[in-house]
């Protein structure tokens, strides 16, 4: 072996209740408090030729000829877990070994220095909207599309243990097709909607940001990505599967009225929903037996009612006229306001 280099063993002493899951990983600068380290020295012996071995209650060596003995230091590291380390809910332990500056792998045990590092909670992305819609990954991964614009309104939540800004996080968009081009869009303060700070220092914040034209999403199925990075440099990524439509402004599928039948003194209000292929101008009429317009909703592009995907417009049964609705049975109808065309029809009861 060597002179030139040194065997240090670092022996970790945590509790097995807050380091479930160690693993090797990349650490994130910086590491925490250092340590307090203890040297400890023990010896090894390598046998020679004629040695003997017995192990029983013990284990007992004797050297032959030719054998050596070497003293090896061992450091006892004792890391000191404040509070708010001990409140956290997933730790991470790391080794890096390093010879002469140069990194020589996790597991090697020839080094002069040895690292050990953290990783402490990451950050968390949730409430994630397109539009005022919630994107509902359960859903999604069981198989229904969650169709978007191909400008969409793209809001979420940031948080964080440690400092964060809108500069650390980034937007992305792909299309599935193979060689499909990816968008990669920065947010900045000025999409910030809401912020949460800690004793000065941003632990949190909520974010509001408009795909620009130029950044369409392609049409067909799209993969978009929010990515957060702390201020140690830790990185959480959250994957999102939407859907763009192509061809002419349609209403997908069937128009649904809930409760059914309505009845107005014990719902109170009724809900009319449908899938919107893109966002559009609406105007959605309730018209009664009589032929007669009842009640008219305007619906405008990009809200809810007049977005790409599902829509939800919410009726409390009274009429343009200030009065309830009577029982009977009523057409309802979902018009472009563009140009007038009729997308969709549906019929539902008033029944108190």
């Amino acid at each position: 072996m060597s002179k030139q280099r040194i065997i240090l063993t670092a022996v970790l002493i945590l509790s097995a209740v807050l380091l479930p899951q160690a693993a090797f990983a990349p650490p994130p600068p910086p590491p925490p408090p250092p340590p307090v380290t203890t040297t400890i020295s023990t010896t090894s012996t390598t046998a020679g030729v004629g040695a003997t071995t017995t192990t029983g209650a013990g284990t007992t060596t004797t050297a032959g000829a030719g054998a050596t003995t070497t003293t090896l230091p061992y450091i006892l590291l004792s890391f000191p877990l404040t509070a708010d380390l001990a409140k956290s809910p997933v730790y991470s332990v790391g080794f890096r070994v390093y010879e002469n500056g140069k990194e020589i792998g996790p597991a090697s045990a020839e080094a002069k220095n040895l690292a050990l590092y953290f990783r402490f909670p990451m950050p968390r992305i949730t409430d994630v909207r397109f539009g005022e819609r919630l994107y509902q990954k359960g859903l999604v991964a069981k198989g229904e599309k969650f169709v978007v614009s191909a400008t969409p309104k793209l809001s979420a939540k940031v948080e964080s243990d440690y400092a964060i800004s809108a500069a650390g996080v980034s937007i992305t968009a792909q299309g599935s097709d193979s060689g499909a081009l990816k968008n990669t869009m920065n947010i900045s303060e000025v999409n910030q909607t809401s912020v949460n700070a800690v004793a000065g220092e941003v632990r949190g914040f909520s974010f509001a940001y408009d795909v620009p034209a130029e950044r369409r999403l392609a049409e067909g199925d799209n993969i978009m990505t929010i990515s957060a990075a702390d201020s140690l440099g830790a990185v959480t990524t959250e994957t999102f599967a939407v859907t763009v439509m192509g061809g002419p402004l349609q209403v997908i599928g069937p128009v649904l009225v809930y409760p059914a039948p309505f009845s107005i003194t014990k719902h109170g209000q009724c809900e009319i929903q449908y899938v919107l292929s893109r966002d559009a101008d609406l105007e959605l009429y309730i018209i009664a037996g009589t032929a007669q317009t009842i009640k008219k909703f305007s619906l405008f592009a990009g809200q809810n009612g007049g977005a790409a995907g599902y829509n939800k417009v919410i009726w409390d049964g009274v009429t343009d006229f200030g009065i309830r609705a009577g029982n009977a049975v009523y057409v309802g109808s979902i018009v472009s306001r563009y140009d007038g065309k009729l997308l969709a029809q549906f019929k539902f009861s008033v029944v108190d």
